[in-house]
């Protein structure tokens, strides 16, 4: 995860969506308004029958990539959206989900951080240790009657349950790539 040319970090970010007319562009509007400006922004439509598909047209300055049809579910989704991402660093948020304004540079700043120091370390080992790295953290969840819970990311936990929210979830593009995607046959930890 090198800077070329001076240039920022690309970071994708995928949006999978069926049906999401009443909070996508909420979603969208969320990646537009981003201090960090270098985002690829793929939206995977599962074959909407509502009215995202305008949603999306409407959008399209700010869309990067985008594809409707049918999947096989929301890992299916996830993938082909990974599929597409030309990013060093990659996130996925949900169609009813947004980020705050600075969300994505934090994440860019920490990971870059964290990646020179462990390529740093490498090099004092002597050893050639790839920065493949889960960058998380915790999540806002606001209900319906507008109240706030905060869901407490920790990974020591997530052998008997799933703490990390994809919402939340930062991935180096290196860690799909040895590791895999998400699998299909499991419907929530996926």
């Amino acid at each position: 995860m090198k800077k070329k040319n001076n240039q920022k970090i690309l970071v994708s970010i995928v949006t999978i969506v069926y049906n999401g007319e009443k909070f996508l562009q909420q979603t969208i509007d969320s990646i537009a308004e981003q201090t960090y400006k270098n985002i690829e922004y793929i939206i995977v439509d599962g074959g909407s029958t509502d009215g995202t598909l305008k949603i999306i047209e409407k959008n399209k300055k700010i869309i990067t990539k985008w594809i409707s049809e049918k999947d096989e579910g929301v890992s299916d989704a996830f993938n082909k959206g990974i599929e597409m991402c030309n990013g060093d660093i990659i996130g996925i948020l949900n169609a009813d989900d947004w980020y705050e304004k600075d969300a994505v540079q934090l994440v860019v700043e920490n990971m870059v951080d964290k990646i020179e120091k462990i390529q740093q370390d490498s090099k004092k080992n002597n050893n050639k240790k790839n920065a493949e790295v889960v960058f998380f953290g915790n999540m806002n969840y606001i209900n319906e009657n507008n109240t706030c819970e905060i869901y407490i990311a920790d990974n020591k936990k997530l052998t008997k349950e799933m703490t990390l929210n994809h919402p939340a979830v930062f991935v180096s593009k290196l860690v799909y790539q040895k590791y895999g995607k998400f699998l299909l046959n499991y419907k929530y930890a996926m």
